[in-house]
């Protein structure tokens, strides 16, 4: 018998919680941006309560116009909050933070198998390249799958 999986959602209220760069929440909770340029999501840290815990797969959910989108996820466990959300820190320099780790990368996939990251906590930052002016996204959230 196959035991069920454990899943986080970050859908709508929950994305309020990240840490959000040039893009904003529309009235009902969608992260959205237009025009060209970088824009970034650092999701809040989840605790798996599970050291060395292996993570399974991560679901975008979104619509991308013109736009290239980067998903860094990574797992460790080091529990790096106190780091990541200290307000002096910019939106770059805590990406820079999560790239110093283990971390696993995808560019323009929204359904990835995360199988190669192992930790307690883990850390989604989702990072968004508008090429033209008309570059528009919406993203509706993102679901993490873990044993």
């Amino acid at each position: 018998m196959v035991e069920a999986g454990k899943k986080v959602n970050y859908y709508r209220l929950a994305l309020r919680r990240g840490k959000m760069h040039r893009m904003t929440l529309s009235e009902d909770d969608r992260l959205i941006g237009e025009g060209g340029g970088v824009f970034g999501y650092l999701a809040p840290m989840f605790d798996s309560m599970d050291y060395e815990c292996t993570w399974h797969r991560l679901c975008l959910e979104g619509s991308f116009s013109n736009c290239k989108y980067e998903v860094i996820v990574v797992a460790t466990d080091e529990n790096l909050e106190a780091l990541l959300t200290d307000e002096k820190l910019s939106f770059q320099d805590c990406i820079n933070l999560l790239k110093d780790r283990n971390y696993f990368r995808k560019v323009n996939t929204t359904d990835m198998l995360l199988h190669s990251i192992q930790g307690r906590y883990l850390w989604v930052a989702v990072l968004v390249a508008g090429s033209k002016m008309d570059s528009q996204f919406k993203i509706e959230g993102f679901s993490v799958e873990f044993p």
